[in-house]
């Protein structure tokens, strides 16, 4: 890791260097040509005293002087540095910015559940109980489980589900298998066998739009296209009237408890489109 401050000290030293060379010589030649007799040695002397002053030996001492100082006066505030050349570093810092410590503190993540937008007659969509799809068959709503078994890049290697953690427990909590056909597609397969869906296309996640996309066909011949990613960036490409009041709230709410937030939507092609019109799709179309 490099910083501003260490990459300008060899330039500092180079203008040091560069300004010591000017002197050394003016030096020579104002004793050579005052008009009284020099030894020359006397004012090679002279100009090699010049250029100590400027370029210090005990330059680099003074700097590890500081450092330990620096050092022993953070230790008694109960502040250990391992690194004392960064303490300088620190003193530029005026913003620290802090991200939730679960990757430090756990390697692996837990599939908390899901909340479906229900909407009743007359008061608008609004958001349901969080349900996990182990509490029981019914519990997640059809769709949000489609989306849950579907709307993800996991990959199968033997037994094993791989790729993204929060994907993996994500998938892996719907108790749906995985499976790729001969056409290089990846079908999933609810565990009684009651649906199954053929991944037909995936939109892999784009870090600018904050989402990713799968275009799924069900056993019916109906195609449904599951948009998930950052709940912000989700409603934004949503129709305002299917999003709860409190969908913001709630969100930002699990968010501040630790919780890694995501949203998925859900449109509908019908059963009049053609695996070549899916193959000319384009992302936000």
């Amino acid at each position: 890791m490099t910083f501003q401050y260490d990459e300008e000290l060899p330039v500092v030293v180079a203008i040091l260097g560069c300004y010591a060379v000017f002197a050394f010589s003016t030096s020579i030649y104002l004793l050579t040509s005052n008009g009284q007799p020099t030894n020359y040695v006397t004012s090679f002397a002279y100009a090699v005293f010049t250029v100590s002053q400027i370029l210090s030996p005990l330059l680099p001492v003074a700097l590890i002087a500081g450092q330990v100082q620096a050092t022993l006066r953070l230790s008694e505030r109960g502040i250990f540095c391992i690194n004392p050349a960064r303490i300088a570093i620190a003193g530029k810092i005026r913003v620290f910015c802090f991200d939730k410590t679960g990757t430090l503190t756990t390697d692996s993540l837990d599939f908390l559940g899901s909340r479906h937008v229900l909407s009743d007659d007359g008061n608008g969509p609004y958001l349901g109980k969080l349900f996990h799809p182990s509490d029981g068959k019914g519990a997640v709503e059809p769709v949000m489980m489609r989306a849950l078994a579907s709307c993800h890049a996991v990959a199968k290697f033997g037994s094993t589900f791989v790729g993204n953690q929060v994907e993996v427990k994500m998938f892996e909590s719907t108790g749906w298998d995985l499976a790729a056909n001969s056409d290089n597609s990846v079908m999933v397969t609810a565990p009684d066998g009651s649906d199954s869906l053929t991944i037909v296309r995936r939109f892999e996640f784009d870090h600018a739009r904050q989402t990713m996309s799968v275009v799924v066909r069900d056993r019916d011949g109906n195609t449904f296209v599951f948009t998930k990613g950052s709940f912000e960036k989700i409603a934004e490409r949503t129709r305002p009237y299917t999003i709860p009041d409190d969908y913001h709230r709630t969100a930002k709410g699990m968010a501040l408890e630790g919780c890694y937030v995501l949203a998925v939507s859900m449109k509908s092609l019908g059963s009049t489109v053609t695996d070549d019109q899916i193959s000319h799709m384009k992302r936000g179309a």
